[in-house]
């Protein structure tokens, strides 16, 4: 269901107004001076459905703007290397059930995964990331598949 409110504009900050110099000011042209503006939402009914989805993924915790490109089946790269995909996240029916996808590991080393803070080396995540915690910066990157079997270990 489609609701409207009334706001506080957020242009003037609900004064009508924009500051010019000195003690100017000129009508806000987003409200027209009123102060306030309608905010037309949807109230949320549920998570929907999305169509054509097989896979699901979960994001990096650090990088939530950042995105790996994932797809819902393997992948070769290079000479014969495969990218696994269908061994990590879960299916779309199964996180709709509730189930937590699990992170591609043949893509992204545990400190990309659960950190917010690359630099937060107090809390990486194994003890190859203690020197710095990040993609471009880690020594160990290329071997992350050490840093995830310290991880499993520790979090059993």
């Amino acid at each position: 269901m489609k609701r409207t409110i009334v706001i506080e504009c957020e242009t003037c900050n609900g004064t009508g107004l924009h500051r010019e110099c000195g003690g100017a000011a000129v009508v806000c042209g987003s409200c027209k001076g009123t102060g306030k503006t309608e905010f037309t939402y949807n109230e949320f009914e549920g998570r929907k459905e999305m169509e054509g989805i097989t896979r699901v993924f979960p994001n990096c915790a650090g990088d939530k703007n950042y995105y790996y490109f994932h797809i819902d089946k393997d992948y070769v790269i290079g000479e014969g290397e495969v990218l696994h995909f269908s061994k990590y996240g879960c299916s779309y029916s199964e996180w709709k059930d509730g189930v937590e996808p699990t992170p591609m590991e043949e893509m992204y080393c545990p400190a990309e995964y659960i950190l917010e803070d690359k630099t937060d080396v107090e809390n990486a995540p194994c003890s190859f990331c203690k020197d710095g915690a990040s993609s471009d910066g880690c020594k160990f990157y290329w071997e992350m598949s050490k840093c995830w079997d310290e991880w499993h270990k520790r979090n059993v």
